[in-house]
């Protein structure tokens, strides 16, 4: 019998924040799916996703439908006290 092991993953430090901007309606299956894939499911609706190539395809694809949110920056130079 063969132990099965979690194969550990390190998580990619970048993340992308993927934004719903146009419905799906109307669009072909295939871009509808796509959205649901990437974990949308109405306009306004964010998701924070890894920052992978099979992901970046996905919103390339749906272009018109998404728009990609920059990440907060660490440095905050802009505050005021």
């Amino acid at each position: 019998m063969v132990k099965s092991s979690k194969a550990t993953r390190a998580k990619p430090a970048r993340t992308l924040t993927v934004v719903q901007i146009h419905s799906g309606i109307g669009c072909p299956g295939r871009q509808r799916r796509t959205l649901q894939s990437l974990g949308l499911r109405r306009i306004r609706h964010r998701n924070q996703l890894p920052d992978l190539p099979s992901v970046r395809g996905m919103v390339n694809a749906i272009s018109h439908l998404v728009r990609i949110e920059e990440p907060p920056s660490a440095h905050r130079g802009d505050s005021k006290s």
